[in-house]
């Protein structure tokens, strides 16, 4: 149980300090991202310059005519022919009685 529990306490302490290491690189090459890009300065525009623009009207929709539903063909039911040589299933009489299940412990 010894082995286990200082195993687990390494794993931790590995985890921990590769974390930790690739923290601190990523906080690092953030940093030079950073001082590497010039600053840039977003003029603000103050309000009432843009004009709001002129409502357009749209002409109607033409008129698109509709096409009449097709009529379906109808087709002959065919008659299938009766296959002779399978008997009938029997049906099972539904008032049968049913045995009793008994288990004896020897």
């Amino acid at each position: 149980m010894a082995n286990l529990t200082s195993f687990i306490k390494y794993a931790l302490l590995v985890i921990a300090l590769s974390l930790l290491s690739g923290g601190a690189n990523s906080v690092q090459a953030r940093h030079l991202l950073d001082t590497s890009l010039p600053e840039i300065a977003v003029p603000q525009i103050p309000d009432g310059i843009i004009p709001s623009l002129p409502q357009v009207e749209l002409p109607p929709l033409p008129e698109i005519p509709t096409l009449p539903k097709p009529e379906l063909p109808t087709f002959p039911v065919p008659e299938l022919p009766e296959v002779p040589g399978f008997p009938s299933i029997p049906s099972i009489p539904k008032d049968l009685p049913v045995p009793s299940v008994t288990t004896s412990n020897p």
